[in-house]
């Protein structure tokens, strides 16, 4: 069996389940029901908003048995090798509906573990096409990319539906940076070739799409070390000593991925508004000093730091940097006392309205290479 790899990612989910809808693949539905499979076979027919609609094609490996709503069903099929579970769906006739699922497996394309990055965190890695451009040129060759998943054999990453066209397939490109650190450009220069690209998410209100690349290295990368590329562990210790904090502020990432991952297998809702609200709140890392102290004009120091109670602790220090010391003693006070999870719901939601309707009007930059700049 191949090897699967789990995504949580809401664009890549979505985008998943349109193209199997207009691939019309047959897949396979099955339940487990007194120690035996009870298959059934299906196809992809309908996609209303955040459910699925499966038409049954046959029931003959069944004969007089139909899918029971007292038991999960498993879907599976060859597109990627998807595989997911849903615990409650609906029949009617042979139609079964089901909620997009939080939670998708897909095959692992990667033969080597690779790192993953998340969006919302504007990690960029920068090219220059394969030849001898100088580095002092590169500026007028840097496409705004952002890194997703980087491994010793090959990486992806998102770029807007205008860059999408300069990496097309089979082309080389030299990774002149990943993370903000520069790579060597001599005979260890990394080369990465286009392999895939894909829709990675798409605005209708706004007409906007982000495409997702994929790229392999023409040599593998000697080694890959995630504080080398990302550095959230050098930066909050750095933090950390800067203003003394030794208590609770905030989870690693691994920390908050299993949280996430746990709440949405009790309640999917909560799980799905939790995760939306914490990609929301890490869009605070990239307010300079005088919108914070505007955002804080606008919100108490207990709301936000209720809000921020599961964020990352990057984004949490982050936030904190160039704060005064009552300020931040006072808002560590309010996030260091456990919560439960409806009341962190409850404070995010009018910051969430806050934070996003300011990345609406251009108030609030989303790029890491824009961090300094005054808006």
């Amino acid at each position: 069996m191949n090897k699967l790899r789990e995504t949580t990612e809401r664009p890549e989910i979505h985008i998943f389940f349109q193209n199997l809808l207009d691939k019309k693949e047959m897949i396979t539905i099955w339940q487990v029901i007194g120690g035996e499979r009870r298959i059934y076979e299906a196809l992809l027919k309908q996609i209303q908003d955040n459910k699925i609609i499966f038409e049954l094609s046959s029931l003959s490996k069944n004969p007089g048995e139909i899918p029971t709503s007292k038991k999960a069903i498993y879907v599976h099929g060859d597109y990627q090798d998807f595989l997911f579970k849903r615990d409650n769906f609906s029949l009617s006739n042979n139609l079964l509906t089901t909620t997009i699922p939080p939670i998708l497996k897909l095959i692992e394309r990667r033969k080597h573990k690779r790192h993953q990055f998340k969006y919302q965190n504007q990690h960029s890695i920068d090219f220059m096409p394969k030849g001898d451009l100088k580095r002092d040129e590169l500026e007028r060759s840097t496409t705004n990319t952002t890194l997703i998943d980087l491994s010793t054999e090959g990486c992806s990453f998102v770029v807007s539906a205008t860059d999408v066209v300069r990496f097309p397939m089979g082309e080389s490109f030299v990774i002149t940076r990943i993370g903000g650190k520069d790579l060597d450009l001599d005979e260890n220069a990394v080369v990465m070739q286009t392999v895939y690209y894909e829709l990675y998410e798409e605005d209708k209100v706004n007409e906007r799409k982000l495409f997702r690349v994929g790229g392999k290295f023409e040599s593998p990368m000697p080694s890959i070390s995630l504080t080398n590329y990302r550095n959230d562990l050098a930066v909050t210790n750095k933090l950390k000593e800067k203003y003394n904090i030794s208590s609770f502020c905030g989870y690693s990432f691994e920390e908050q991925e299993k949280i996430v991952h746990d709440i949405f297998l009790r309640d999917e809702e909560m799980g799905s508004i939790l995760k939306s609200n914490l990609e929301s709140l890490q869009k605070l890392v990239y307010m300079t000093p005088t919108m914070k102290k505007e955002f804080l004009s606008f919100f108490p120091v207990s709301d936000l730091a209720s809000s921020m109670r599961m964020c990352q602790e990057e984004t949490v220090l982050k936030f904190l940097d160039g704060l005064t010391e009552s300020l931040i003693e006072d808002f560590l006070h309010v996030l260091n006392e456990p919560k439960p999870v409806k009341m962190i719901l409850k404070a995010q939601e009018e910051i969430c309205e806050e934070i996003n309707a300011r990345l609406r009007t251009g108030a609030l930059v989303l790029d890491e290479r824009s961090f300094n700049k005054e808006v």
